[in-house]
């Protein structure tokens, strides 16, 4: 099996994803330099069912269901464990939706997705909203300030001659309040 095509992290259940946290996070990182969004959104996907099915209390993962406690439940532990939501949401951010500051931009908006969507994300200094399509990459400024923001597509499954230089396929725009950036994208 190729390291692409599988991951350790996760074996005893969604929330070993969660509870090998710093992993998960370091797993995500050299996943997203791949480009292997697959693996990072399947992920994503089988915490965030998991935890919808604990009513998004997100209980700590120990002894999952083999050894002291076997009942059925992937967790026993300390209900509503602060950790694995914020280790979720650090790899859901950072690695799968590319969403991040750095010190010569505002904002860097660089997504790793295997499929078209839509999404908004309103807090903090992101205030963002994103729409990757077939033909179009949009990213509007919803902060109400004019920010500088760096879109990165190289963990897109793009064709490397969209860019001027295609060992730099990033733009850095400024964006007003409501503001947009769209870029056409050849087709597949």
């Amino acid at each position: 099996m190729a390291l692409s095509e599988a991951s350790e992290i996760g074996e005893d259940g969604p929330y070993d994803l969660c509870a090998a946290g710093r992993y998960w996070c370091w797993d995500a990182a050299y996943r997203r330099r791949l480009g292997d969004a697959a693996v990072i959104g399947t992920q994503l996907l089988q915490v965030a069912a998991q935890a919808d099915r604990d009513g998004f209390s997100m209980g700590e993962r120990y002894d999952t269901d083999h050894v002291y406690y076997v009942d059925g439940s992937p967790w026993h532990g300390v209900p509503a464990y602060h950790e694995y939501p914020c280790v979720f949401s650090w790899v859901l951010m950072h690695e799968y939706l590319g969403l991040r500051s750095e010190p010569d931009v505002d904002l860097v908006v660089a997504p790793c997705m295997d499929r078209f969507r839509d999404y908004q994300v309103e807090f903090s200094n992101v205030a963002v909203a994103v729409s990757l399509r077939p033909d179009i990459f949009a990213v509007t400024n919803l902060a109400a300030k004019v920010r500088r923001i760096r879109i990165d597509l190289k963990r897109l499954p793009l064709d490397p001659s969209l860019f001027a230089d295609p060992s730099q396929p990033f733009v850095i725009v400024n964006l007003a309040h409501n503001g947009t950036c769209r870029l056409t994208l050849p087709p597949a």
